[in-house]
């Protein structure tokens, strides 16, 4: 049977699906988006350390209903649940008691900022602006680690940026009932509409429960629409707040000893202002780019696309959301050595924008380039702004421009709109891009896509096309010559029950031509995934993929397993497999077999001590059964003990096969605050030669810096 008659057929029995009734609506009382959550102002303040302070705390304001959002929808909670709130002039003030019928279940860590997993926690999420779509995440475990990001429910993006940090305080302790945590939130640390007399903004306040993996929250979601944060009801501070002079100079001393070389002595600063509560200039000079941790090891061999590699580095990690698009035309590690660098970022009324500029010394023009830099000098400059014309719904446009040694540069102008109604949304993206590098030569790019969502039933159509001498300098495209159709839906059943708790099929199918219309790949997947006790998830998917490269096209059929699971207090662990047909990439193509697993896991022996192992191996075949090609291991081990939650000492060692390259690191940390550090680190890299294991290089790593804030 013809594939698209397939899908039209599984469209046609999975739409008439009826939504299941809600029955259990009725039995409890709910807090809904309609109501107001007033703040009072109080004088008297806790003290951030764990303790309930019953004569301060009688001044907040008390909630305790919360109620189950997964795994039984609108059900009382199985825990109990109490928050307190309040505000004074200068922070914002939560207190949570979680309470437990055996206080035993309770998982929680020591660990580095952002870095706790399979740990219970309580989450607030913030929408200062009442965007609806984007808010800022705070969460926090039982010993009062912190975890913060910003969330996102655009299509196609990360719900959570773990990237983004900011300076918060918080405490906790366990007690034989449960834990008590505490929360003071600076508004120095969050943007918000300047120069009203009452701020109102979106809240949500949830809470995890990992042992039964429970996700309680204090106000009604109906899971019928689409989305959390246009169904929250607003924080209400009556009075006008403001954040006050506030300033942030980071100086910054870093000394780097490679093996063989002179020791290399570096300086620098990063300076914030905020020229309002929603405008803030960021500006750096000489930085320190350096990570403190390498790029985990990826498989690099037959790859026909450039990898992709996260941002890590504090001054493109601050308000990246703002130059977030569905193609991303600003990239920010293709900046790969700046030596000096601005920023402006803010909101003004329905207004979003943001100007970036910098300084490369070691720019590159090559995606594939990305982990090892370049050598060019050039200027790049990206600027953003976004108009929201009624709330959920908003148009922006982006421009960027990379300029280099003689009169070569990459323009980008580009036109974008998010459009939502009830379980719609589309996103839609046109760009132009004008390059001189020998040549002038020019080409676009579009993006759509059309998605809806209830609770059963997600689906989305997704259509983009880029020319082949479309070109974005500070963006990643992983490639041009295309145009690309793509249908996706699955059904999603509801049946709560300890050992299924949702899941069910999907479909998708994929239609690439080149720009001249002559087709490059169709690719069906079927797939099924579920979710059990312990958050436990499990996925399969059979792949049919016809693939056309260097001129000959090849028939594809291959299987994917996914299984992620946390199901102990103190092991979480995963795994993904790909078996089946691979194309070797050459200009002489053939079809072989191929083998792809990978496999992680966190060990939590103590609350103090955590150890990660990690497994990528690939093996390549001329065919099912025949000669081995190929074969890449990467192994890599992580260890982590917390002295306390400020000072850590981490080593790592990884190892690559088929490069017979080994790397080991230690490192002494001190994290005081996201801008007070102390790194003190040693690496190498290692390989065999004549049978010997020889340093090929080593480095020692020395960073200090300092947050200095008003």
């Amino acid at each position: 049977m013809n594939l698209k008659k397939i899908f039209i057929i599984l469209l046609a029995v999975l739409l008439p699906l009826p939504a299941a009734a809600n029955t259990k609506t009725e039995q409890i009382k709910f807090h809904t988006m309609a109501e107001n959550v007033d703040l009072p102002h109080i004088t008297a303040v806790p003290k951030i350390d764990g303790l309930f302070e019953k004569d301060i705390y009688k001044n907040f304001v008390l909630y305790d209903n919360f109620f189950q959002m997964i795994p039984k929808y609108n059900t009382p909670a199985s825990e109990k649940t109490q928050v307190f709130l309040a505000f004074d002039d200068e922070n914002l003030y939560f207190a949570f008691k979680a309470f437990y019928r055996n206080p035993k279940i309770i998982r929680t860590s020591i660990s580095r900022r952002d870095k706790f997993e399979n740990n219970d926690f309580i989450r607030i999420i913030i929408d200062p602006f009442v965007t609806r779509i984007k808010g800022m995440l705070f969460s926090v475990n039982p010993n009062g680690i912190q975890k913060d990001a910003i969330y996102d429910e655009m299509p196609g993006s990360e719900r959570f940026d773990w990237t983004w940090d900011a300076l918060f305080y918080s405490a906790g302790k366990i007690y034989d009932w449960g834990y008590f945590v505490e929360i003071k939130i600076p508004f120095k640390s969050l943007r918000f509409p300047a120069g009203k007399k009452i701020q109102k903004w979106g809240i949500h306040l949830m809470r995890w429960i990992a042992h039964k993996s429970e996700y309680d929250s204090l106000f009604f979601i109906d899971r019928t629409k689409r989305g959390w944060l246009n169904q929250q009801p607003m924080l209400v501070i009556s009075k006008n707040i403001k954040p006050g002079l506030h300033v942030e100079v980071v100086p910054s001393v870093t000394t780097l000893v490679n093996k063989g070389e002179d020791a290399e002595y570096n300086a620098g600063a990063s300076f914030k202002y905020n020229i309002s509560s929603d405008t803030t200039l960021d500006f750096t000079y000489n930085p320190d780019f350096s990570h403190i941790e390498a790029d985990a090891g990826q498989i690099n061999i037959n790859q026909r696309y450039a990898l992709y590699y996260e941002e890590k580095r504090p001054f493109f990690l601050e308000s990246k959301e703002i130059f977030k698009t569905p193609i991303e035309v600003f990239y920010s590690r293709r900046i790969a050595t700046p030596r000096f660098g601005g920023k402006i970022t803010g909101r003004s009324g329905r207004s979003t924008f943001g100007l970036v500029s910098g300084y490369d010394t070691g720019s590159f023009m090559n995606l594939s380039n990305v982990p090892a830099g370049g050598e060019e000098k050039a200027w790049n400059n990206s600027f953003r702004y976004k108009y929201e014309f009624t709330r959920e719904n908003s148009i922006g446009m982006f421009v960027t421009d990379k300029r280099w040694q003689g009169d070569n540069y990459n323009t980008v102008f580009g036109l974008d709109s998010h459009i939502k109604h009830k379980g719609f949304m589309g996103d839609f993206q046109a760009l132009l891009s004008k390059t001189r590098f020998g040549d002038k030569t020019e080409g676009q790019a579009y993006y759509g896509l059309l998605s809806y969502e209830n609770e059963h039933i997600h689906g989305n159509f997704l259509t983009e096309h880029y020319s082949p001498r479309f070109d974005a300098q500070i963006g990643f495209i992983q490639r041009t010559d295309m145009r690309r159709y793509r249908g996706y839906l699955d059904y999603i059943f509801l049946p709560e029950k300890k050992h299924f708790v949702n899941g069910g099929p999907s479909i998708a199918y994929d239609y690439i031509t080149d720009w001249s219309g002559e087709v490059m790949d169709k690719h069906l997947s079927l797939g099924f995934q579920f979710q059990t006790y312990r958050f436990t998830n499990i996925k399969a998917v059979y792949n049919r993929y016809y693939e056309k490269f260097y001129g000959v096209g090849f028939d594809k059929n291959y299987l994917e397993f996914l299984i992620t699971s946390s199901p102990l207090k103190f092991l979480t662990f995963g795994t993904y497999a790909m078996i089946g047909d691979g194309i070797f990439y050459s200009p002489n193509p053939f079809l072989g077999y191929n083998r792809l697993v990978a496999f992680w896991s966190t060990l939590l022996p103590t609350q103090r001590f955590a150890i990660s192992a990690d497994l990528t191996s690939n093996y390549f075949y001329f065919e099912k059964g025949g000669n081995l090609m190929y074969k890449m291991n990467i192994y890599r081990l992580k260890a982590v003990y917390y002295f306390t939650r400020n000072l850590s000492l981490r080593t790592i060692w990884e190892y690559n096969n088929f490069y017979d390259k080994h790397y080991g690191n230690v490192l002494l940390s001190y994290e005081y605050n996201p801008g007070t550090v102390f790194y003190l680190g040693y690496s190498t890299d290692r390989i065999y030669n004549a049978g010997m294991l020889e340093d090929t290089t080593y480095s020692i790593f020395l960073k200090i810096s300092y947050l200095f804030r008003k």
